[in-house]
């Protein structure tokens, strides 16, 4: 498969999260769009707590109580009715859609075998004798780049190193051949030069088998690299979103601006980073109109007003600002 279809997999329209707290009601995720085709990588990227993660798990129907998780619609291969709670999402979650956590080794039984919990997962979902199962966990092993898949399906998740248990879970969340995989900032605990050929490998299997990868991260390099289209996400709305050579190359947003102003690639050894400034408003008590505004060098008495709308432009290339760094039309 050369590039992503254009027939979206999975289309979600106005998802919403909130968690209550004692300091009141926290909108984690807040009128959250996208859409996403097969063989396509889309990147959700901003800060931490910015509602990246939440926005995942809610697509998987992984928001519990007392958290409310809600949306406008979300169609999951042609069916409308497909939901966001989890028994609605449980038939096809670790099926059709699966999950990749941030340090994915921790999310395995640690006194049980590799095999043990290969073969589970294929038999939750597949009639399949264990012989068979066994057979798939080994073939996805050696598809995720392990050398000695028996001595791995042998082991214990202690007995790994980090980079082996990112691929052993890799290899685990596509031994049922997903339509969907959520990437949770998979390989965030790992050395750049480790993670990279990890990067490389989820890349490839992406194009070659036509998974559709959201891919959640805080690194821009990491979007650029992998990602055909990237959201920009601030204080759980998504402010800028299109296709990844618009959105990071020409920035509409002034904090998607300001993100790629932090990185240090374009600066001199010793030259002040310019970071943006503030901090992130607290997520129970967002402002009224945009929640960017006291870190904005632009804002003025109209973004004080009300919540700027999503914009979309010339070539989906689509900005929530008032007052946008440059024209989409």
């Amino acid at each position: 498969m050369t590039g992503p279809a254009h027939d979206p997999i999975l289309v979600v329209e106005g998802l919403c999260v909130q968690f209550p707290t004692p300091a009141g009601v926290v909108k984690a995720v807040d009128d959250v769009s996208f859409t996403l085709a097969r063989g396509e990588v889309l990147g959700l990227v901003g800060e931490a707590e910015a509602g990246k993660s939440v926005t995942g798990r809610a697509v998987l129907g992984l928001i519990e109580a007392p958290g409310r998780a809600r949306a406008d619609r979300i169609v999951f291969d042609g069916v409308t009715s497909f939901g966001i709670e989890p028994a609605a999402t449980r038939p096809v979650r670790g099926n059709r859609i699966c999950l990749l956590v941030t340090d994915p080794l921790r999310a395995f039984n640690p006194v049980v075998r590799i095999d043990d919990q290969m073969i589970e997962a294929v038999r939750a979902h597949d009639d399949v004798t264990r012989p068979s199962g066994r057979a798939r966990a080994r073939a996805g092993l050696v598809k995720a780049g392990i050398t000695m898949p028996d001595a791995v399906l042998a082991a214990y998740p202690h007995q790994l190193d980090a980079d082996v248990g990112v691929r052993v879970a890799i290899a685990t969340a596509l031994v049922n051949e997903p339509d969907v995989l959520v990437a949770d900032e998979p390989t965030a605990t790992l050395d750049a030069t480790v993670a990279a050929p990890i990067l490389q490998l989820l890349h490839t299997r992406v194009r070659e088998s036509g998974i559709a990868l959201l891919w959640i991260t805080r690194d821009l390099a990491v979007a650029a690299g992998l990602a055909d289209r990237v959201g920009v996400m601030y204080a759980g709305r998504i402010v800028e979103q299109g296709n990844c050579q618009d959105v990071l190359v020409r920035p509409a947003h002034p904090y998607t601006q300001g993100l790629l102003d932090s990185l240090p690639a374009p600066y001199a050894p010793g030259e002040r980073l310019r970071a943006i400034p503030g901090a992130r408003p607290a997520p129970w008590a967002l402002p009224d109109g945009c929640a960017f505004r006291d870190r904005c060098a632009f804002a003025d008495d109209a973004c004080r007003v009300v919540p700027p709308v999503l914009a979309v432009g010339a070539r989906g290339h689509a900005v929530r600002c008032v007052h946008p760094l440059l024209s989409l039309y």
